[in-house]
């Protein structure tokens, strides 16, 4: 401030002191105005705002409040100011002039409050701020931003993370959370099962996804009848999976598994058709199968894939030789998908041979794996996986291909075995058959049928015998003696051949019982119209035996092993 005055000698030293006071009130009036001035025009910005606008001074003390403010507290602006900010029931993790000033002056901040209001509990993101009205003034400004909206609609979309939107059921990630939040408090044991429903994508297809979807909101509603304490989670498309985690004795399970059953099997009404669906499960028991859920899940994985190479409804309790089993068919898969890429399926051909000239009469194929190294797999590598694949009706063709260019080519009968799956899909059967129709090759060509799949299939093999034989194709009984109790099939099914397994010709001459038991079943094969062989001759005197007992061929390692095609043009010029 600067004075000036027109008297001479006017600021001698006795007014000096009265204007120094006179410039210190008008200095002192002058920084309250432009306080004044700053606050109004901070107030005016901040009364509009949506958010909640509260400024305090350095004691802590609220001189400021906006209408959105006001609206929260459902008070007037005087009923608020003058009050601490520690009144208004904002909880703040410490007391709040610690929490205000515990980043400086210089520093905003913004923390999480909450405020329990009449509407309930309310979460607020407050931002606070310093504003400096000089060097020794400043005031606290707090914008609190209501995020219960916000934060609940995070809730509702982290809650759906975890399920499965279509059956209102937890998801894997939820059923995941949920068994390792329980795992470390189960006492006892525990029970992990998944459910595949089977032939769910044969529903979809006739009925649409809509009534599919039908079908799957269903069963949930039906396992939510459970009373055994457990997560239940829809984890796949068709697949559906439980943890039991408290239960009594292993008594439990069973009676589990039968409610499952019961809740499953029970007819679902469709339109105008009734669906009675069914599955397959594979259980694991905690903690003697995993102690952590991805243990017990990959080993109730493991079960239900064995299973599923079984027949419909069948539940698998994990095994460790479940394991090993796994890794042959992965194994399996892998050789069976590189051997149809690079050819590497081969036939080795067994001979056999009329007894009483030991001429060749015929061959049986065998198949082989065969590196391009000369590494041989035998069918025990690869032939259980082989029939329970997708690859079979290609492995079908291919081998029926073969032999009909051998047979042609060597002019001399050669049998096959047909796939147990052959049994289940008649139609493919006959129509590869005619595929490859041809009177020479027909004439030469033998299916053999093992024992063991008669039993479950007795109409399906009767059809197929009666067209292969119209076909003019020799049909082979493989492996008679082993695998079926009655023998009432024999005057059903016209056979040409009936072979004798190799165990009853490797015992027979242990006692008078076993040399007996292969007579008998020489003398039924004739009495049914139809040659016998006998598989596994190894010694000669086994083949003289067969010879006295009336046998018509043999086959064993004494007079031939399987041979690849080189070695049959051999034995063939010889003969």
């Amino acid at each position: 401030m600067v004075l000036y005055a027109e008297e001479p000698l006017f600021f001698e030293e006795e007014n000096r002191e009265i204007l120094e006071e006179i410039k210190r009130d008008i200095e002192f009036g002058l920084k309250k105005i432009e306080m004044f001035r700053k606050e109004k025009i901070l107030a005016e910005t901040l009364r509009n705002l949506e958010e909640v606008v509260l400024t305090l001074n350095q004691e802590g003390t609220i001189i400021f409040i906006n209408e959105a403010g006001c609206k929260l507290f459902e008070s007037f602006p005087e009923e608020i100011v003058g009050k601490s900010i520690g009144s208004l029931g904002f909880k703040f993790k410490g007391e709040p002039l610690e929490v205000l000033s515990r980043k400086g002056l210089d520093k905003p901040l913004t923390i999480p409050v909450s405020l329990e209001t009449s509407k309930g509990n309310l979460w607020f993101e407050m931002k606070i701020r310093i504003v400096k009205l000089d060097e020794e003034i400043f005031r606290y400004v707090l914008i609190a931003e209501n995020i219960s909206q916000f934060l609940e609609f995070k809730e509702e979309l982290n809650q759906a993370r975890f399920v499965d939107n279509l059956t209102g059921l937890l998801n894997y990630e939820g059923f995941r959370n949920k068994v390792e939040e329980v795992l470390p408090l189960i006492v006892g044991e525990a029970l992990m099962v998944v459910i595949d429903i089977c032939d769910f994508t044969y529903i979809n297809n006739q009925f649409g996804y809509e009534w599919g979807n039908f079908c799957l909101k269903e069963i949930a509603k039906r396992f939510s009848l459970f009373k055994e304490k457990s997560f239940i989670s829809r984890v796949f498309s068709d697949s559906f999976a439980f943890f039991f985690y408290q239960l009594k004795d292993r008594l439990q399970i069973f009676e589990i598994l039968k409610t499952l059953k019961d809740l499953v099997y029970q007819p679902i009404k469709l339109k105008d058709k009734v669906l009675n669906l069914t599955f397959n499960a594979g259980i694991a028991i905690y903690p003697q199968d995993g102690k952590t859920f991805e243990e017990l899940w990959e080993k109730t994985g493991l079960a239900l894939v064995e299973a599923k190479r079984k027949e419909k409804g069948t539940i698998e309790i994990y095994s460790s030789l479940m394991s090993e089993k796994i890794d042959y068919y992965f194994k399996s898969e892998t050789l069976i998908k590189r051997a149809f890429e690079e050819e590497l399926f081969v036939f080795y051909y067994q001979p056999y041979f009329e007894i009483n000239t030991l001429k060749v009469i015929g061959m049986e194929a065998l198949v082989r794996i065969k590196e391009k190294d000369g590494t041989l797999y035998l069918p025990s590598d690869f032939l259980e996986y082989l029939e329970n694949s997708l690859y079979w009706k290609k492995f079908e063709e291919w081998g029926i291909k073969t032999i009909k260019e051998k047979i042609l080519q060597w002019k001399i009968p050669i049998s096959f075995n047909l796939s147990s799956k052959a049994f289940i899909d008649l139609n493919f059967v006959k129509k590869l058959i005619k595929k490859f129709k041809d009177e020479q090759f027909f004439s030469n060509f033998g299916i053999e049928i093992t024992e063991r799949i008669i039993f479950q299939n007795v109409e399906e093999i009767k059809e197929l015998v009666s067209f292969l034989k119209k076909q003019g194709i020799k049909v082979i009984l493989d492996d008679f003696g082993i695998g079926y109790s009655s023998l009432s099939y024999l005057k059903d099914i016209p056979f040409d051949i009936l072979k004798i397994d190799k165990i009853f010709v490797r015992e027979m001459l242990k006692s008078k019982k076993e040399t007996a038991l292969v007579k008998s079943m020489i003398d039924i094969g004739h009495s049914f119209d139809m040659k016998v062989l006998a598989e596994g001759v190894e010694t000669k005197e086994q083949l003289n035996y067969l010879d006295i007992m009336g046998c018509d061929y043999v086959q064993g390692f004494y007079l031939a092993k399987p041979m690849p095609e080189e070695e049959v043009k051999k034995l063939l010029n010889k003969k």
